[in-house]
């Protein structure tokens, strides 16, 4: 399915795709992905062509999409037709978005602010608080309960608590590293395990509880051999595997928090955009030079002491630019390129 898509929301069998096009400015596309492999596009929203869109979130019909410091809400209940339903003007630039019981959550480069959005033709903001700054939007905003927690470039774990939706308060934060060793977050390690966030800075794996919110800490690290830069990361079991930027495979045993050790590598030719892993298999977005085909590439890792010992296999995907994340739902696999969304069939792993 092509397009060159910033973000994605799924409510259903719809999927609203985000792009941003230089001459005509950003748009949303309706699709419906009932059948996963023939995926038909409904409708579209064509937005303004002033600022670039980060983000688009979805509570069917209604889509809200962030654009520079506007959160422009869009209905498309006549999917041939949507119309603008309303917008809403914030003091800084929006680069997150979640939703939740009638209320838009948004987070921007230095505050925080909880929109009413019940009435679509008149979203209203019931509360706002100050964040760290930062020139690099968050990596990630989650919503667990009555907590937000944002993954900042700069600034590490910063937890929101969002119990009262017109007093939303920072109550905590983890900045991981120290002075001598500013180590954050991350901006693309990051993932939810059981009650532990993991997160891949630099040539780290550190393992952090969130709880209690206003108190999250460390609690495991380990330090790569490896000096290169931990780009993604998926679990399984009581295994992470950590794909590196410039290529490799590594595989920690994550089975007592506290103490993380490595078990195995596997080196790989080629760059790797992401890693998904399921059923014993770790499927890999790899990243090859310009002018060659990517791929998506299978790897046995039902052994983590040994991946690969048990053969894989590679897809070649042309014409779609370079692969930037993959995922495993069930019997397919969905991997996002720069300018398109392949849907590939792994009832057959032996046979993709």
């Amino acid at each position: 399915y092509d397009g060159d898509y910033e973000s994605i929301a799924i409510s259903g069998d719809n999927l609203y795709a985000l792009s941003n096009e230089p001459e005509t400015g950003w748009r949303v596309d309706l699709v419906d992905v009932s059948d996963p492999m023939a995926p038909v596009t409904l409708g579209s929203y064509q937005g303004q062509a002033e600022w670039r869109a980060f983000d688009v979130m979805a509570d069917d019909p209604i889509v809200f999409v962030t654009s520079g410091w506007v959160i422009e809400i869009i209905d498309f209940n006549d999917p041939t037709a949507p119309t603008e339903f309303g917008s809403f003007d914030s003091p800084s630039g929006i680069a997150n978005l979640e939703f939740s019981n009638g209320h838009v959550i948004a987070h921007a480069l230095h505050h925080f602010e909880i929109l009413d959005v019940r009435d679509p033709h008149n979203p209203i903001s019931t509360g706002f608080c100050e964040t760290p700054y930062t020139y690099v939007e968050p990596a990630a905003l989650a919503l667990s309960g009555d907590f937000v927690y944002i993954s900042h470039a700069y600034h590490g774990l910063v937890v929101v608590d969002v119990s009262d939706p017109s007093s939303p308060a920072m109550i905590g934060q983890l900045v991981e590293g120290s002075s001598d060793d500013v180590s954050t977050m991350g901006r693309y390690g990051v993932r939810l395990h059981n009650r532990y966030m993991l997160s891949s800075p630099w040539t780290n794996l550190w393992i952090t509880d969130p709880y209690p919110p206003d108190q999250p800490g460390q609690i495991g690290h380990y330090e790569s051999g490896w000096r290169r830069w931990p780009l993604r990361i998926a679990v399984d079991g009581h295994s992470a595997y950590l794909v590196y930027r410039g290529g490799g495979l590594e595989v920690v045993d994550i089975s007592d928090p506290s103490a993380p050790h490595g078990i195995s590598r596997f080196e790989t030719m080629s760059n790797l955009a992401d890693i998904a892993v399921a059923d014993g298999r770790a499927y890999l977005a790899v990243d090859l030079p310009s002018g060659d085909c990517n791929r998506m590439q299978i790897l046995d890792v039902g052994d983590a002491t040994h991946p690969g010992a048990g053969g894989g296999e590679e897809l070649q995907l042309c014409d779609s630019g370079d692969p930037l994340s993959i995922a495993v739902s069930g019997s397919y696999v969905f991997l996002g390129a720069e300018s398109a969304l392949h849907v590939i069939d792994i009832s057959d792993p032996s046979a993709p």
